[in-house]
C-alpha cells in the first residue's frame, strides 16, 4: 500500500519536479535582466537561483529507481506529456542515477561560476548572468530529455549563450575563437540534425511507429553501415561540442 502511493506521488510530481529543475535557472536570468541595473543584486540573485536548483537535485539522491507509468525503465522521476503531436514529438523528461550525478556536477559547477564571476565580470554584469543561467538550462535540459528531438533543442539551446560568453566576455582572441566556435558548431549541429532524422526514419520504417522516444528507440537494428554513419555523426557533434583534439582549436 505505501508503495503505491510513494508511486503514484512520483509519477504525479515527476515531470514538474524535473521542469523545475531544468528551467529555474531561465526564469532566474529573465529575472536577472528585468533588473539588470543594479549588478549586485544581479550577483545576489543569479546565486540564490543556481543554490536552489541545487537544492532542488539534492532529494533526487536518496531517492530510489522505480518502474514509472509514462517511460518505460528504471527512473528515479519521469514524466512524459504530447508535445508536437504531428511529429510524435513528446516533452519527456527522467532521471536515473547517471543523470542524477551529471545535473548534480552541472548544478555544482553552476555555483561556482557564478562565484569565481563576481569580482571577474565589471561590465554588462545582467547580461553574463542572464546567458549563464540560459545555458545552464540548456545542459540540464541535455541530462534529463529522453525524447531525442527535446534533447536537440536543449542541446542547441546552449549555443547563443556560449557564442556570447566567449565573444563578449572571454580573453585574447576571443573574437577568432567565437567565429571558429560558429563555424564547428553549426557543422556539429547539422552532423546531429541527421543523424537523429536518420534515427527517426529507420525506426519508423522498422516498426511502423514513428517516435523520437528514446526507450523506443534503443531496440531498433540498424543495417551495418547505416549504424556506422549514424554513430560517426553522433559522435562527431560530440566531438566538436565538448571539444576534443583534434576539433579543439575553436577554444581560446
Amino acid at each position: 500500500m505505501v508503495g503505491g502511493v510513494t508511486d503514484l506521488f512520483t509519477n504525479s510530481i515527476g515531470l514538474p519536479w524535473l521542469s523545475a529543475i531544468v528551467f529555474l535557472p531561465l526564469l532566474g536570468g529573465v529575472a536577472v535582466l528585468v533588473n539588470g541595473r543594479r549588478p549586485g543584486w544581479c550577483r545576489w540573485l543569479s546565486l540564490a537561483v543556481t543554490v536552489l536548483d541545487l537544492c532542488l537535485i539534492l532529494p533526487l539522491l536518496g531517492m530510489d529507481a522505480r518502474p514509472q507509468t509514462e517511460i518505460p525503465g528504471q527512473w528515479l522521476l519521469a514524466g512524459d506529456s504530447p508535445w508536437i503531436e504531428a511529429l510524435h514529438v513528446h516533452y519527456s523528461l527522467a532521471a536515473d542515477g547517471v543523470s542524477v550525478m551529471l545535473i548534480l556536477l552541472a548544478a555544482i559547477l553552476g555555483v561556482l561560476c557564478v562565484l569565481v564571476s563576481w569580482q571577474e565580470i565589471t561590465q554588462k554584469v545582467a547580461l553574463f548572468h542572464f546567458f549563464l543561467l540560459a545555458m545552464q538550462t540548456g545542459v540540464l535540459g541535455v541530462f534529463l530529455a529522453t525524447d531525442l528531438f527535446l534533447f536537440y533543442l536543449f542541446w542547441e539551446m546552449q549555443l547563443i549563450p556560449m557564442f556570447f560568453l566567449i565573444g563578449v566576455w572571454g580573453h585574447e582572441q576571443r573574437v577568432h575563437a567565437t567565429v571558429k566556435f560558429v563555424l564547428f558548431t553549426i557543422a556539429g549541429s547539422l552532423l546531429m540534425l541527421l543523424a537523429l532524422m536518420g534515427v527517426y526514419l529507420v525506426h519508423g520504417q522498422h516498426s511502423g511507429q514513428f517516435s523520437f522516444a528514446l526507450m523506443k528507440l534503443v531496440g531498433t537494428p540498424y543495417p551495418g553501415p547505416v549504424e556506422l554513419l549514424l554513430f560517426a555523426a553522433f559522435a562527431l557533434a560530440f566531438v566538436i561540442k565538448v571539444p576534443l583534439v583534434p576539433l579543439h582549436t575553436w577554444l581560446p
